[in-house]
């Protein structure tokens, strides 16, 4: 079914409605309608003072600032550095996952994906209810593992496609844990470490993610960012922006997400195959 897009307001037209709700219920005498109106005040002056984050919503409607924007992220940390001493040939060998359970994922994962899970599930104890996604890549200098750009993990997406800012936080719940396994290609995930003011809808003809690629700024990010290391367990939610970075050298990568609360259902599926991405055709 078809979903309307969310009217959107600014801070200060909140503002101004609560104001008059104020002075007609001041008018009117009624107490309980004044104690709402100074409480979404209260709220309002908060939000303008300390920026309007993504899915912050007045009376319904979406607020954004003047210049129809708001601010994501950033929720990302580190949980846990995993020594390991796996080689290529580990690598190439293991088993790949796209949205598969636990329970399929541990029945026909290799070593590697093991540790990945042992390693998650410590810090999930008795949390079964996870969504595993995993990538094995054979990367040469210049190569992307995924798609470049900005963006999010399993923000929802509306009817047009495009990432849901609107109902950000009615629909959007899931945590991810992320490790990548690095053997010679220096590919490792790179995460904004700070809150980024972003427009809140794509524009006609657009496509979101790539305006947030260009507000943020490519190659150099205007917003201060980290590359997580080899063996660096990260725990981020789907505000948490983020982009793949090229391959410096030739080797190896695994990589592998698991997904608590996801909205995905799981299809338990072995990959047989991985992309890479490069920006221009070139021959090696």
């Amino acid at each position: 079914m078809e979903t309307a897009q969310r009217e959107t307001i600014t801070v200060e037209q909140a503002l101004k409605e609560i104001r008059a709700q104020s002075e007609q219920a001041l008018r009117s005498g009624d107490v309980q309608e004044l104690r709402k109106a100074v409480q979404a005040l209260q709220l309002v002056q908060y939000i303008r003072k300390n920026h309007v984050a993504i899915g912050d919503t007045f009376e319904g409607k979406l607020l954004v600032d003047e210049q129809e924007k708001v601010w994501v992220g950033p929720d990302f940390e580190t949980v846990a550095q995993l020594e390991t001493d796996v080689v290529s040939d580990q690598m190439k060998n293991e088993p790949m996952f796209r949205k598969s359970s636990l329970q399929f994922v541990e029945e026909h994962c290799g070593p590697v994906t093991n540790l990945f899970l042992s390693a998650v599930k410590h810090l999930n104890p008795g949390c079964e209810d996870l969504i595993i996604d995993t990538r094995v890549h054979m990367l040469k200098p210049g190569w992307y593992p995924g798609i470049p750009g900005w963006h999010t993990d399993e923000l929802w997406r509306g009817d047009d496609g495009q990432p849901d800012v609107e109902n950000f936080r009615i629909k959007t719940t899931p945590v991810h844990y992320a490790l990548a396994l690095d053997i010679g290609t220096d590919s490792l995930t790179q995460f904004l470490t700070e809150a980024a003011h972003l427009s809140s809808r794509a524009h006609s003809g657009q496509n979101l993610y790539e305006m947030w690629t260009h507000e943020i700024g490519a190659p150099e990010p205007s917003y201060t960012a980290r590359q997580v290391k080899s063996g660096e367990l990260v725990r981020f939610g789907t505000s948490s922006i983020h982009r793949a970075m090229p391959a410096k050298g030739s080797g190896w990568r695994w990589w592998g997400r698991a997904t608590k609360w996801s909205r995905r259902d799981p299809v338990n599926e072995i990959r047989r195959q991985s992309n890479v991405y490069v920006k221009l055709a070139r021959g090696w």
